[in-house]
């Protein structure tokens, strides 16, 4: 895991995935995934497919809107806490966004395949990967 703990520290997105599946056709799509605290994992929701997220290492909260941008559920997850999850599995088209809370989070995803970029939509109510000073207040709000 260090390898991919530095991999995800230079980084330019602050993450770093290797991916246990052999190609992106599959259907079942399985990844390793470090995300650094400072890491923007932009809001999304995907239509007829779920994910699982596996804490393997640190805290993460995953944020639930509704479609006009309102927070309607939160839920903590933590692989140091047994009083938190350590395991969540999405299985409806819901907006959603995770906040790494610790320095590193390591997750081990599972989702339906085949991936295509393309399948994965995002909020206009949510700040872009580009747009920095508007992202610093949307996860402070989201934190609240």
């Amino acid at each position: 895991m260090k390898i991919l703990k530095k991999k995800a520290t230079e980084s330019k997105l602050k993450r770093a995935r290797i991916c246990l599946h052999k190609s992106l056709d599959e259907k079942v799509q399985e990844m390793i995934i470090v995300f650094c605290k400072e890491s923007y994992i932009r809001p999304h929701k995907h239509v007829n497919k779920s994910e699982s997220f596996h804490l393997i290492e640190g805290e993460l909260q995953v944020v639930f809107f509704d479609n006009e941008g309102k927070i309607i559920n939160k839920i903590n997850l933590s692989s140091y806490s047994k009083e938190k999850y350590f395991i969540y599995r999405l299985s409806s088209d819901c907006w959603h966004f995770v906040i790494p809370l610790s320095e590193y989070v390591i997750i081990h995803e599972t989702t339906q395949g085949p991936f295509r970029a393309e399948e994965a939509l995002f909020p206009s109510w949510a700040p872009g990967y580009d747009e920095n000073d508007k992202i610093s207040l949307f996860i402070k709000k989201c934190l609240e």
